[in-house]
């Protein structure tokens, strides 16, 4: 292996690194699954309320499709980028502006079709920043240390949700 990517680490960047791991891969969660588990089951009733369960299977399918295709794409990717800011930063960076893009297009589609290109934009702009979020452990983090820092990686999706739920729902708890 290169000198440049070491098999194991030394040490994190700063000793802020766990918090902002931690912290980084709650975002990721809370920007994904509430749009995919609540917004989306909500807008595909919206647009088609009879062809809801349909709209909602063909769409999650075909997002899911992508989202596997393009997951493995950005991570190879990302391993072989060379830029001033590192291998990583830009992949999550791009990808974090470009889901958070996504959801207007989310938010305005009227149609099943709209509905259906918004979610693969959405599944490939999440995508090219998760893999590169994930790769940060191996990268960054010690051999000695990546027990609890895959612990922490591991609470994203549970707060992720949580949070974004909860954000998704506060409109409903001001009536």
């Amino acid at each position: 292996m290169p000198a440049s990517h070491p098999a194991s680490p030394g040490k994190p960047r700063s000793v802020r690194f766990p918090f902002y791991f931690a912290l980084a891969h709650a975002g990721a969660f809370a920007a994904c699954l509430p749009v995919l588990t609540i917004l989306v089951p909500l807008k595909a009733a919206e647009i088609d309320p009879a062809g809801k369960a349909s709209l909602l299977g063909w769409t999650v399918l075909f997002g899911a499709l992508t989202a596997s295709v393009v997951n493995i794409v950005a991570g190879a990717l990302s391993d072989r980028t060379k830029s001033r800011f590192g291998r990583r930063r830009p992949w999550i960076l791009g990808g974090a502006i470009g889901t958070s893009a996504t959801y207007f297009l989310i938010w305005r589609a009227a149609s099943s079709v709209d509905l259906f290109v918004a979610i693969i934009i959405f599944q490939i702009a999440f995508n090219l920043f998760l893999p590169a979020l994930v790769a940060l452990l191996p990268d960054e983090v010690p051999d000695r240390s990546k027990g609890r820092m895959a612990a922490l990686m591991a609470l994203g999706p549970p707060l992720g949700l949580g949070v974004g739920a909860m954000l998704a729902g506060a409109e409903g708890l001001g009536a």
